[in-house]
Formats: C-alpha cells, structure tokens, sequence
C-alpha cells in the first residue's frame, strides 16, 4: 500500500542523480538535495547552528 512517504521518496529517487544526491543534515537530519558532492547541510544556517553547539561543547569541555 503507497502512502505520502512513499510517494515522496519515489518521487526524491526520481529527481536525483551522481551530481545531486539526496543526503541527511548533519545537524537536523533532514532530507535533502546536495548541490555539490560534498555538502553535508541543508543550509548555511545548520552549519552555523552545528558549529556553534560544537564549539560551545568544546569551551566547556576546556573549562
């Protein structure tokens, strides 16, 4: 039985190829499409967010 989901994955599948794989954030686990092999965010705002809570953990692990 095909749900909303399956759609959606069928229809990711469909849209993407070698140059533009579907990939997971790093930080928000979501679901979406690189527009370079070596993205591992979907936004500059992930990235920030991710560098900031790294960074605040390693401050505090130096304290």
């Amino acid at each position: 039985m095909w749900n909303i989901q399956n759609d959606r994955v069928m229809m990711a599948l469909a849209m993407t190829d070698s140059e533009n794989p579907v990939k997971r954030c790093k930080h928000c686990a979501k679901a979406f499409f690189a527009s370079r092999p070596s993205a591992v965010f979907c936004s500059p705002q992930c990235k920030n967010k991710h560098n900031v809570y790294k960074n605040r953990a390693r401050n505090k692990s130096e304290e």
